[in-house]
């Protein structure tokens, strides 16, 4: 099982190939990556600058729900620059720091780009007050087409993020049945400790105050309920920010894992199956021979 971290792992292999070399102009000088969310993000180098932009869609309801407010702050002075569908970096070669931890602590953060969009909302939530925590209204996103996010604050502090679940080919609804059947597993386990979650077909009752366009297109929903002990010190906030950042392409990406494994051993079990059958043939017996007018000996199968 691979585990998807928040940080784009193809950014931070370019931007660490480009950075190292001592005369970045001559290496590599653009690059594109993209998730499961239909999220793109584009590298270039020009006139000594690396400019790095993150497409999405979403981006516009994630910026107004506080996540303008934390891109400020975590990329002060790297000529930010918002738009309704576009986040743009430019980092001059020049200020790259020579020392390798600085320069290594400086890509993770650009890598981590779409993890800090995503974390405005949650934040806000997070670190609220007691008093304001009303004041902060549910929200919904469509991160890609008929795909949602929900992100719902409680009185007490806590919150719910869910996520829906689409399948594009029906046929693949019972690995999803059986995806669904282990998250609830989760729940039913004795991990006191951790979130609650919660997966199911049908629309979740902590989700009916929502209007969800193509409800009858969504196959199904996630929901993780996080209690103020989840996030009370600033490294879970972190952790916490970049699993749920991340975890529709986990889910999406996993699932795809599934289905090509589940390929391969049913084309395996198919092979073997051929095999055993091509042995239980039985073998074919000779008859007697006829001679032909030149003396060779002629056999028939019988």
């Amino acid at each position: 099982m691979i585990l998807l971290g928040a940080e784009n792992q193809s950014l931070v292999v370019f931007l660490r190939e480009l950075l190292a070399s001592q005369d970045p102009t001559k290496t590599r000088k653009e690059g594109s990556f993209s998730d499961f969310d239909d999220a793109l993000i584009t590298v270039d180098v020009q006139d000594g600058i690396i400019n790095i932009r993150l497409e999405w869609g979403c981006i516009k309801d994630f910026t107004a729900n506080g996540s303008s407010e934390v891109l400020e702050a975590v990329y002060k002075g790297l000529g930010l620059k918002l738009e309704a569908d576009r986040v743009s970096i430019a980092v001059p070669l020049n200020d790259v720091p020579k020392d390798e931890k600085a320069r290594d602590e400086l890509i993770m953060k650009l890598a981590r780009i779409k993890a800090h969009l995503f974390s405005g909302p949650l934040l806000r939530i997070m670190n609220a007050n007691a008093g304001d925590i009303s004041k902060i209204q549910p929200l919904q996103i469509e991160v890609r087409f008929g795909e949602w996010i929900w992100i719902v604050p409680k009185a007490d502090g806590s919150f719910l993020c869910g996520f829906s679940n689409t399948v594009s080919d029906k046929s693949d609804l019972p690995i999803a049945k059986v995806l669904y059947n282990e998250f609830n597993s989760i729940r039913d386990s004795q991990l006191n400790a951790a979130p609650s979650v919660q997966a199911s077909e049908q629309p979740p009752k902590d989700l009916q105050g929502f209007t969800i366009p193509n409800k009858d297109q969504i196959d199904g929903y996630f929901l993780f309920f996080f209690q103020k002990r989840h996030f009370a010190s600033e490294p879970a906030k972190d952790r916490l920010v970049g699993q749920l950042a991340m975890f529709r392409p986990y889910i999406n990406y996993h699932f795809k894992c599934t289905k090509a494994f589940t390929h391969y051993r049913m084309r395996t079990c198919t092979e073997s199956l051929q095999q055993v059958l091509n042995r239980a043939k039985p073998e074919q017996k000779l008859g007697r021979g006829t001679k032909t007018f030149t003396g060779r000996t002629m056999k028939e199968f019988k």
